[in-house]
């Protein structure tokens, strides 16, 4: 998955393995399901079926893996150059070329622009004030991207906590309260989201 609001993009590469030893054992060798360092990883961009880019991704073992069933270091990535940011309106190719086979492995993603909120209406630094209590549902309107399947609504709630009597003794606390995913089946209409907000405090 392309993902242009980060600054670097990470690509797992591994391989299937067999042998005469038991697969957990084996699992623990990283040679068993790693590639040595035998492969050329390069992104393409291509716009309107037009290629505007091609770059070599670099090999990256920096990150190590929870303890688990394969071994976790050295854990192979290959990342792209910190100079490279994720375009959107595009679509990128990924070239995996085996130097030792010849073989050239290829797949393509499209990377999604960023999709429109028009309810509610925020300006950049402003915020916005959802009541805790209210009857009338609140309303989130966006119109998608045509190239996006699903979308997730996730609300945070910031507030403070402290003890009774002792208000500036608190502390910074948050929640996110996940509405689960709504399907894009709009062809590109306005999509829209209902929601009512009733918090007990004393429950």
């Amino acid at each position: 998955m392309i993902n242009a609001a980060d600054s670097v993009q990470y690509v797992r590469i591994n391989r299937a393995f067999l042998g005469e030893e038991d697969a957990y054992v084996m699992a623990q060798h990283p040679d068993s399901f790693n590639y040595a360092d035998i492969l050329d990883v390069t992104f393409e961009r291509w716009e309107s079926g037009i290629k505007k880019d091609s770059y070599l991704l670099e090999r990256d073992s920096s990150f190590t893996l929870e303890p688990g069933i394969f071994a976790n270091t050295p854990n192979i990535l290959y990342k792209t150059p910190a100079s490279k940011l994720i375009q959107q309106n595009s679509d990128y190719k990924l070239n995996i070329y085996n130097r030792v086979t010849g073989e050239t492995t290829s797949s393509m993603a499209a990377a999604l622009n960023d999709i429109t909120v028009t309810v509610p209406v925020v300006f950049p630094g402003s915020t916005i004030t959802v009541p805790l209590y209210n009857s009338a549902p609140y309303k989130v309107k966006f119109t998608p991207n045509e190239e996006a399947a699903v979308y997730n609504l996730t609300i945070k709630f910031n507030y403070t906590e402290f003890p009774n009597g002792n208000p500036t003794n608190f502390v910074y606390k948050s929640v996110d309260w996940n509405l689960g995913n709504i399907p894009n089946s709009s062809n590109g209409e306005i999509l829209k989201l209902n929601f009512r907000v009733m918090i007990c405090f004393s429950c």
